[in-house]
């Protein structure tokens, strides 16, 4: 009975449009880079190419500007993000749009027609919602953001700022797609044999609360059950 209750959860867990997964940013996580940001700078930056943003960035890094380094970079962020959000947001609208219960006994034209439906929903939603920024996702600058490549240069920029709390949560943000990094984790080391750096402060800015919490619910039912099941 549990083990049947938890591959139900699971399995859940998993299905397009149950939960907002990596690619839909939730607006907490967009939220939290436009911080001192107008509401009309706000809607402006939005329609920036974020490889724009993120080339300023290191523009800055590599000329010691720091304050502009950390500015660039979390909008850099914030709009990769915010494409993200919109891209994910319109996959789950066509699909939605163009479900059915079942393929069975459909023929393949008929699945053909249903694909052909929800891509050509698909284009015209991203269209109406980023215009030409729908085509940000081609480009090399994709990998480095995947990569949380940003939260590399934040963190020394950061530190040199004299901003410790964001310094270490940009180098533990780095490190946790990036676990064979020596230099970040050496970084960590440093930050975490600082008095006034506080545990806290090392959190995963890129870390959805809505999975966490799953993730410890599901913890929780495996603790409870004390390892007596087999999902085999």
């Amino acid at each position: 009975m549990y083990c049947s209750w938890l591959m139900l959860v699971l399995v859940w867990w998993q299905l397009p449009g149950s939960q907002p997964d990596v690619a839909s940013f939730p607006p907490s996580l967009v939220a939290q880079h436009a911080e001192g940001t107008s509401q009309e700078d706000l809607q402006k930056l939005l329609k920036t190419p974020y490889f724009e943003l993120y080339g300023k960035g290191k523009d800055a890094y590599l000329d010691e500007m720091w304050d502009r380094c950390v500015w660039y970079m979390e909008k850099a962020i914030m709009v990769h993000k915010h494409v993200g959000q919109q891209k994910f947001l319109c996959r789950q609208h066509c699909f939605n749009q163009t479900a059915e219960p079942s393929f069975e006994g459909h023929s393949t034209l008929q699945m053909m027609r249903k694909f052909m439906k929800r891509a050509v929903c698909n284009n015209k939603c991203e269209h109406e919602r980023l215009g030409d920024m729908r085509w940000e996702g081609v480009n090399s600058i994709q990998e480095e953001m995947h990569s949380r490549l940003p939260y590399d240069y934040m963190q020394l920029c950061y530190y040199k700022l004299g901003d410790l709390e964001k310094a270490a949560g940009s180098a533990y943000t780095f490190l946790q797609t990036n676990l064979g990094h020596d230099i970040m984790r050496a970084n960590i080391a440093y930050y975490r044999q600082m008095e006034e750096v506080q545990h806290e402060w090392f959190v995963d800015r890129e870390k959805d609360k809505w999975k966490e919490a799953l993730e410890g619910a599901v913890r929780s039912v495996l603790q409870t059950l004390n390892g007596s099941w087999d999902i085999d």
